[in-house]
């Protein structure tokens, strides 16, 4: 059974999920990783020195998408990933002082990002159990994901509706 309540997006927001979309089938291929919107992975190694390569969920694609975007944000602050490669997860928000406003960790985006995209917090949570699977389901890749999106985002109902 299927949500069929969901709004209609708009252009707009159909222009940044192709964006989105492209991204994780395009330059973030190979990328993916679970549990956090962004993680670093350290076995790296350039020249023998350990080198920090990162790991995103498919909504840290779309935080990485979408921060620097000026419209997306008030003036004078902007969304940024942490600087401690150990809290690489964490996507935060600062004015223009640097001062932190926000952090957004675990599956949180800014407001502003899931409506860049048309999202609502049922289908953000879907999207996390299509990228860490969950409820005996297992994860789906990045193009599988790409396709859900693609297709509308619509979120399944009824007992266990993981699967894509």
């Amino acid at each position: 059974m299927e949500d069929n309540c969901s709004p209609v997006p708009t252009p707009e927001q159909l222009a940044v999920r192709a964006e989105w979309t492209a991204a994780l089938r395009g330059a973030y291929a190979g990328k993916q990783g679970r549990g956090a919107l962004r993680a670093v992975d350290w076995n790296t190694e350039t020249a023998g020195s350990p080198v920090a390569e990162y790991r995103y969920c498919c909504l840290g694609v779309l935080a990485d998408q979408l921060r620097g975007r000026t419209d997306l944000e008030p003036q004078g602050c902007q969304y940024e990933w942490a600087s401690d490669p150990s809290d690489a997860g964490s996507f935060q928000f600062r004015n223009s002082a640097g001062i932190l406003l926000k952090n957004f960790g675990g599956s949180r985006l800014p407001q502003a990002f899931m409506a860049a995209v048309g999202m609502d917090d049922a289908q953000r949570e879907y999207l996390v159990v299509l990228n860490d699977g969950r409820f005996d389901s297992e994860p789906q890749e990045f193009p599988a994901i790409a396709d859900w999106i693609d297709a509308g985002m619509v979120v399944p109902t009824g007992p266990r509706s993981v699967e894509p």
